[in-house]
């Protein structure tokens, strides 16, 4: 789960692009 939150703090800064969000979050 730590990969998980190191993801979540780097999409942080991208959600201003939410393309790159979906990139690192799949669903």
């Amino acid at each position: 789960m730590d990969k998980f939150t190191t993801l979540t703090g780097v999409a942080a800064p991208l959600e201003i692009d939410n393309v790159d969000t979906d990139m690192i979050i799949p669903k």
